[in-house]
């Protein structure tokens, strides 16, 4: 009798958490992301100097994120919501994987630069200096604006600007993933 009432298999996303496929793929995306982030930056991949171009790691962390939010969404379409996912739904789940992702990734961002790499600002600044130097700038305009950003490198800044930038991300992948994967569930007469 269930298959009479329900001959479409539609599940009520309202009667469905994201909760449990969000935290599962959530920690995966940010365990991911920080294996990643220490692996480049021990491959030197990563110039926080700003003296070349970090384009190669940013397109394999993002290629990895999107990888990672597509399966959470094909999970959570497929084992949750019995095949069906509108475009809210998935960025819906998209800033709840940013939400537990971005919390394991400022975790680990606070972690790294006031422990691991604690002279971080003085490598952005001298870095700076560098490169403006070799461009023909002001050295010590350049040191000024520096110092007057040096708020926005501290650990804490540096650890919410990671949280905050994890949900947006997150979101606009699921949204834009959403567009492709989407299914409708049926409309009721």
């Amino acid at each position: 009798m269930a298959t009479l009432d329900n001959p479409n298999n539609y599940t009520d996303p309202s009667t469905v958490s994201v909760v449990p496929t969000g935290n599962k793929w959530g920690l995966i995306i940010g365990l991911v992301g920080i294996v990643l982030s220490l692996l480049f930056t021990m491959t030197g991949m990563i110039d926080y100097t700003g003296a070349k171009s970090n384009w190669l790691s940013t397109t394999i962390s993002y290629g990895a994120s999107i990888a990672l939010i597509y399966m959470a969404l094909k999970a959570h379409q497929n084992e949750d919501l019995g095949g069906y996912l509108t475009i809210g739904r998935a960025a819906k789940m998209g800033a709840y994987l940013g939400l537990i992702s971005g919390i394991l990734v400022a975790v680990y961002t606070f972690v790294y630069f006031k422990f691991i790499q604690p002279d971080f600002m003085n490598t952005i600044m001298e870095g700076a200096i560098n490169n403006a130097e070799d461009k023909g700038q002001d050295p010590e305009a350049v040191k000024k604006g520096m110092e007057m950003m040096s708020w926005m490198f501290n650990p804490g800044a540096m650890a919410l600007m990671a949280f905050l930038g994890s949900i947006l991300m997150d979101t606009i992948f699921g949204l834009i993933i959403g567009l492709f994967i989407k299914k409708d569930p049926p409309r009721p007469f």
